[in-house]
Order: C-alpha cells, then structure tokens, then sequence
C-alpha cells in the first residue's frame, strides 16, 4: 500500500488514540497545521476506507432494526506518529534509525 500526504495541509494530530476519531479525515477537518510552519508534530490520526457494497450489506444485516444514518467511510485504524522537519546539516548530525543500539 501506499500512503499520500499534503504536509501543507494536514489536519492537527488527536493527543491519544481516544480522541483520534473518523471525523478527523474529513475534507474540512479542523484544526489544520503545516509541517513547513510549525516544524514538528506528533500524534494520531484515523486510517479510514471507502466501504464498499459488501461492507454495506454487512451493515445492513447487522442494523436491521437499528435506524442509523448511513456512513460512506469505515475505520481501518489509528496510527501514531511524529513528523519533524529537518534542514540538510541537522539531518546529517543524527541520521534516522541510527538513534538507538541494536537488540541485544
């Protein structure tokens, strides 16, 4: 799989996994941040997918009798994460994955 992401743009990260809700990868989700202007972020954000036709029907059978509002997105997951933006020089002085010892 592949993951696509506007660093310009992106919706602010939930503090815990509790907060970190399907409404956060909307289109207009609130707060907004870039990467570019506030150089580091941490926290969760939702993985989400568009149901498809089995989903509904699994749905459907599940809440029968329950009458819902129907979703078009379903949650496949949470992620945490932390972005930082670093220049060539900062880079370079601690490179990534060489930050801890090896297993023991």
């Amino acid at each position: 799989g592949s993951i696509e992401l506007k660093l310009h743009d992106m919706v602010r990260a939930a503090k815990s996994s509790e907060h970190c809700t399907i409404k956060m990868a909307k289109e207009n989700a609130t707060p907004r941040f870039s990467i570019f202007r506030n150089k580091r972020m941490r926290g969760w954000w939702p993985f989400i997918k568009l149901k498809d036709q089995e989903d509904e029907e699994r749905e459907e059978r599940e809440d029968k009798q329950k009458k819902k509002k129907k979703k078009k997105w379903s949650s496949s997951g949470k992620v945490e994460a932390e972005f930082q933006l670093l220049t060539v020089e900062e880079a370079e002085k601690s490179p990534v994955g060489l930050g801890r010892k090896e297993p023991e």
